[in-house]
């Protein structure tokens, strides 16, 4: 399901912050006065809520669940629930759908049943939020609302982990374990198809799915094997491995900062030097002057 097919999620409140091939990601703002509390709601995709104030929730024929910053909210295709205000600032929450491909990915790999029910992929209401995972969904939703983030393939595998994260520490609570990974030297060898992929064109641009389909497997566990496999992202792996090769083009004083970025495949030089600082805590400028 591609940006475009995604329906049509327009509730009074309710602010899309990134609409993309994987994911679609938003906030949504409920005042005591809303709509929304005393009648039935329907959310229409499978989502994930990480709630930022308390309220009851309520999905049909299962038990209630009081929604804080504690928990995480799972909805499946057209839920019905209803929602009962607790705080006086309403419901302030962050929501984020997954495609169902890559959704179904990850709940595999602790209940291989998910294919049997195509339109509930969660088999719960509810899952807990350790303190990591609050931080890290904070973090990256404010990323998506001041936007701060620098790439998509970067936003993407972040919101990917994080659903990583959210489903593990649910099914796990919930008495599930996950099938064992293999990984082996087929792994090893796919993990290398990705690094001869950013080789081959180190400036970009890249993406998750233009990856996983260059080596033949799903965005989902290409994220997963290539961390466990290099110990980093593909997008800190991609990043160093520009900056790196950046260097080689500085040693050249003829060829201006602004130029380098551009050639390495940064969108600007205040870009390039910000990632320079944080990997070499120097600048670009700053090491080229300490060639003399």
């Amino acid at each position: 399901m591609h940006a475009s097919s995604w329906a049509s999620q327009d509730a009074p409140g309710n602010r899309t912050l990134l609409r993309a091939a994987l994911i679609w990601a938003g906030q949504f703002r409920a005042p005591p006065t809303h709509t929304r509390w005393c009648r039935e709601n329907v959310m229409p995709h499978a989502a994930v809520v990480f709630p930022r104030t308390a309220v009851e929730i309520q999905h049909r024929d299962r038990p209630t669940v009081i929604a804080t910053p504690n928990v995480v909210m799972l909805y499946n295709d057209e839920q019905p629930y209803r929602a009962e205000l607790l705080s006086p600032e309403g419901d302030r929450c962050e929501w984020l759908h997954v495609r169902r491909d890559v959704l179904f990915d990850a709940v595999r790999r602790f209940d291989p049943t998910v294919e049997e029910r195509p339109d509930a992929p969660f088999p719960f209401s509810w899952g807990p939020c350790d303190g990591q995972t609050y931080l890290r969904q904070r973090r990256i939703f404010h990323a998506c609302m001041e936007r701060t983030h620098r790439s998509a393939l970067e936003l993407e595998e972040q919101f990917l982990r994080l659903v990583d994260a959210v489903v593990t520490e649910t099914f796990t609570m919930h008495g599930f374990r996950p099938s064992a990974d293999d990984f082996n030297r087929q792994h090893r060898h796919l993990a290398n198809e990705v690094i001869r992929q950013l080789v081959r064109a180190p400036s970009g641009p890249h993406s998750l799915e233009g990856l996983a389909s260059a080596v033949g497997v799903s965005v989902y566990h290409l994220c997963r094997l290539f961390r466990r496999q290099t110990g980093c992202s593909i997008h800190r792996y991609w990043t160093d491995l520009r900056l790196r090769l950046s260097l080689e083009r500085l040693v050249d004083r003829s060829t201006s900062i602004a130029t380098v970025a551009l050639l390495s495949g940064f969108s600007s030089q205040s870009h390039y030097t910000d990632a320079f600082r944080a990997r070499f805590r120097t600048t670009p400028a700053a090491w080229r002057r300490s060639l003399c």
